[in-house]
């Protein structure tokens, strides 16, 4: 495996998420994708199958990630191309543990355990810092569970990224 951190010269620090309810959702995008996952939510208000809101999602396919709940981890099933710009190493398949910018890996480990224990969707608000400012961004993101019977079973995320330069 490359190493990121000189391939890409700029890894992200170690900073911990705020994590909110979605009530406080700013980004309009992030809104209307919660909207979509509502209108699916069974009674128990966890819809069972990630591929059924896909169709509302469509156009934002790009800045998707889906990952599979496995014990204290997540898998990456599905990662859009705009996720990660600027890493050029698939994610499929790793464990979001092994993410290779250590500031990532921390950031959307809390955020997704969080929506995995509260098996309800969850606000993040992130700060990217690096070392070079082009690469700094506030991110705001959107965590939404799938399951059967109020076990989480998979995540689905979008992020919405604002420059901080």
């Amino acid at each position: 495996m490359p190493d990121y951190a000189l391939a890409h010269a700029y890894p992200s620090r170690l900073l911990p998420p705020e994590i909110h309810g979605v009530d406080s959702l700013e980004s309009p995008l992030l809104k209307e994708v919660l909207g979509a996952w509502r209108l699916l939510a069974l009674d128990d208000g966890l819809p069972d199958k990630p591929s059924a809101i896909l169709p509302h999602v469509k156009p934002h396919i790009k800045r998707l990630h889906l990952s599979e709940v496995e014990d204290a981890d997540f898998r990456f099933k599905i990662v859009g191309e705009a996720v990660f710009p600027g890493l050029d190493e698939p994610l499929n398949g790793r464990l979001v543990s092994q993410h290779p910018d250590p500031g990532i890996a921390l950031r959307f480990s809390q955020l997704m355990t969080a929506a995995r224990e509260t098996a309800a969707p969850v606000r993040g608000i992130s700060l990217r810092l690096t070392e070079m400012r082009s690469h700094d961004y506030r991110i705001e993101s959107l965590w939404l569970p799938f399951g059967e019977d109020a076990r989480v079973t998979q995540i689905l995320g979008l992020s919405t990224f604002m420059p901080l330069n």
